[in-house]
């Protein structure tokens, strides 16, 4: 299910200057980063434990995105993504767009 958070999730909305949002996505790679919301729970990670603060680094982890389906022969797990496929989004969108 798209747009759906796990249980214990909390966005939160960052209002940022447009140049240093736009640093941010010039240096993902360099950090190592494929987007911005890993590189921004990283950050914060770090400034806690900076400044003392002893948390654990799953809790800065991004949610699974994958749950497991029971397969029906009984033997191991079948994991799915938890959104739907691009062509399906893509033409839901296109849907809602043309009405």
């Amino acid at each position: 299910m798209p747009n759906v958070r796990a249980k214990g999730q909390r966005p939160i909305l960052v209002i940022m200057d447009t140049e240093f949002v736009n640093e941010i996505a010039r240096n993902l790679r360099r950090g190592g980063y494929s987007d911005r919301s890993a590189f921004i729970r990283d950050a914060v990670y770090e400034k806690l434990r900076r400044l003392g603060v002893n948390v654990a680094y799953v809790k800065a982890l991004a949610p699974p995105r994958a749950h497991v389906i029971q397969v029906h022969s009984g033997v191991g797990h079948n994991y799915s993504l938890n959104e739907d496929p691009p062509k399906y989004r893509a033409a839901k969108n296109r849907k809602k767009r043309s009405k």
